[in-house]
């Protein structure tokens, strides 16, 4: 995925505000959920289960600025019983500029505990 940074995302300083990359991620990650073939309300309104994301982490390794565009890759990282680890590089034409990595936990919506994630 490409994606252009907007001027409403930088920080008075004119880098990304450190907390849009999230928003990036999650993104690149609803595109990567229907590249894998789901429909949205299969994998984000099921009731048969519900995923909250449980860790976010970023490592900044260059600054991201406004007007510019970047690739964004998104690959699984691991998967548990239980969750789904997802990686996020971020890159310009010649550096990685971020990594992000976020964990989603399946959790049973009545129970409000963590459940295995189901075969599909």
């Amino acid at each position: 995925m490409q994606r252009t940074m907007t001027f409403r995302e930088a920080d008075p300083a004119q880098i990304m505000f450190f907390g849009q990359i999230f928003g990036w991620a999650h993104d690149t990650f609803e595109l990567f959920i229907k590249e894998a073939g789901f429909k949205f309300d299969e994998y984000f309104s099921t009731k048969d289960y519900f995923i909250p994301i449980r860790h976010t982490s970023a490592d900044f390794m260059a600054p991201l600025f406004p007007g510019r565009t970047y690739d964004i890759e998104a690959c699984v990282k691991k998967i548990s019983d239980s969750s789904l680890t997802m990686a996020y590089t971020f890159s310009d034409d010649k550096n990685v500029c971020a990594k992000v990595i976020m964990i989603h936990t399946f959790a049973d919506p009545k129970k409000k505990e963590k459940t295995s994630i189901p075969d599909k």
